[in-house]
């Protein structure tokens, strides 16, 4: 089964999510506060990957640092030298270096790149991570370590950009943003687990509760949608696979006809999880990156 299917199909499912349906049919209601726990568990201990030879030898090309971000040491890394930096952020149980492709071209064509390893991926510390600390992760970037002249995020990074820049409140603005794989609506997510598990809609919602009692946040209401107008970018870019069954084309199809900044390039490039190596979906950032500010962008379209 492939990495999409894994996240939504019902049937052929690995032996640990077959487990995860018996323990919530059966045995869940009987422990609310040890299902809620095992559900946060789930949405935010990322599965630790193994960093491939060809990946370590890209990453040695990169110049090296680590910061402090909370309870973590950051691993960064920077390529170039041009006043034009990219911040790279990439998504849930991904690394830096599944964006090679992408970092090789834009440095190709001028640009700078700084890339981080997410907290709990690759080479930075920790065990588990949500979206807010991603988001307020690459707040700090910004606001501490850039200026960016623009952001390329996929997936749960995409999320955490969107959120962090519109928390911006206009005190710095980026030139270009690019989201991929994007889900307007985080909260999908649990549902689409919860389609998966087939968790009874009582239990579901008391998961989600202990969730956000946690995060201390209505994960219910967080949407892209609605922050949208503020966020703190002059041109927006959404590449989205029209064979993501993550988050599907529609959902992106609908808040890129609300949103004047932004534009869409989709297509058949291979599903949720690549998709960001497709020679088309590389050429497509580096070209939007080089393509001038329209300058007859109106304040209506600003919204």
């Amino acid at each position: 089964m492939d990495k999409d299917n894994y996240y939504t199909a019902t049937k052929g499912l690995p032996t640990g999510i077959k487990m995860l349906r018996f323990y919530y049919k059966y045995i869940g209601l009987l422990f609310p506060k040890l299902s809620g726990w095992i559900f946060w568990k789930l949405f935010s201990i990322p599965k630790k990957r193994v960093i491939r030879e060809k990946h370590q030898n890209f990453l040695k090309t990169a110049r090296l640092a680590t910061i402090k971000f909370e309870n973590y040491e950051i691993q960064t890394y920077h390529w170039g030298e041009s006043d034009k930096n990219i911040l790279i952020v990439h998504g849930w149980e991904g690394i830096t270096a599944d964006f090679r492709e992408i970092i090789s071209e834009l440095t190709n064509n001028g640009f700078s790149v700084t890339s981080i390893d997410l907290p709990a991926h690759g080479n930075s510390t920790g065990k588990s991570v949500n979206l807010p600390i991603v988001s307020r992760l690459v707040q700090k970037m910004i606001l501490e370590h850039g200026p960016y002249f623009g952001i390329v995020a996929h997936s749960l990074g995409a999320s955490a950009a969107a959120f962090a820049t519109a928390n911006l409140n206009g005190r710095l603005k980026l030139t270009k943003l690019v989201l991929m794989g994007l889900h307007p609506e985080p909260f999908a997510f649990f549902m689409q687990f919860k389609a998966a598990i087939n968790i009874n809609d009582s239990l579901f919602n008391k998961c989600v509760s202990y969730v956000e009692n946690k995060l201390d946040i209505n994960i219910r209401e967080a949407s892209i949608h609605k922050i949208a107008p503020s966020i703190s970018a002059s041109q927006v870019l959404l590449i989205h696979d029209e064979k993501d069954k993550i988050a599907e084309i529609s959902n992106i199809e609908k808040l890129n006809q609300n949103w004047g900044r932004a534009e869409l390039f989709s297509g058949e490039h291979g599903g949720h999880f690549i998709h960001y190596k497709n020679s088309e979906v590389v050429n497509k950032i580096v070209h939007f990156m080089k393509q001038p500010i329209k300058e007859t962008i109106t304040e209506e379209q600003m919204c």
